[in-house]
């Protein structure tokens, strides 16, 4: 009997989202899963997209939007002249909205910031800072500018709010002062806030109903009329 062999595609932003979540949680009794958490959240995001792109192929039709159309055309020449996410997440809004995404707002804008950590994270370089030693050692500070969004959107409080007597903080320095839960479920949750962002910002059709197939289980994931 001759064997046949059929091409199929196996779907992972489920799974990367699941391992990302179980770090997160982790983080809550270890503290050093926060790392996890953020470059796990970042894989999640990254396979979302791929899957969303790869989905363009087969489910966006002649009956769908000149919009969307246009998208399945741009979509995979994205993915393979290596395009980073966070401009394919840009050009994506922009077919898919018909507007400039919003950079400078929520979840848009903590996305930005935890590549950022992320990469500086992947690609460790010593810290530079300086370090007041006097009786005013722990009053205001400048915060590295990782820590100044954290703590505006109230997701930790400022490094010299919790420490102990002598303990000193040193200006710029920011790498010791993520590892709190907090982060880690900031981190999470950004990455799912997106993608709910991209799909339910996509127009009703096959590939919008695909898509949310495919994303509906993953925890965070909120899909308007699903």
């Amino acid at each position: 009997m001759s064997k046949i062999w059929k091409d199929v595609e196996i779907h992972h932003a489920r799974k990367f989202f699941k391992i990302a979540e179980k770090a997160m949680k982790r983080s809550i009794t270890d503290v050093d899963e926060v790392i996890s958490t953020i470059i796990l959240s970042t894989s999640a995001f990254e396979s979302f997209l791929n899957e969303f792109t790869n989905s363009m192929k087969v489910s966006i039709s002649e009956k769908d939007s000149k919009m969307l159309q246009v998208l399945k055309s741009v979509g995979p020449k994205l993915d393979e002249k290596k395009f980073n996410s966070l401009l394919r997440l840009e050009i994506f809004y922009f077919f898919l909205c018909s507007k400039q995404l919003p950079k400078g707002e929520r979840p848009f804008q903590d996305i930005k910031l935890l590549y950022e950590i992320r990469n500086s994270i992947v690609h460790p370089r010593p810290e530079k800072v300086s370090v007041e030693f006097s009786q005013n050692a722990n009053q205001e500070k400048n915060l590295h500018r990782y820590l100044k969004h954290l703590v505006d959107i109230k997701v930790i409080n400022k490094p010299w709010d919790n420490f102990d007597k002598g303990e000193v903080y040193g200006e710029n320095q920011w790498f010791d002062y993520i590892f709190n839960n907090k982060v880690a479920e900031w981190a999470y949750n950004t990455v799912v806030n997106v993608a709910s962002e991209i799909i339910n910002a996509t127009p009703e059709s096959d590939f919008k109903n695909f898509i949310a197939f495919v994303c509906k289980h993953i925890s965070g994931i909120k899909i308007e009329g699903i």
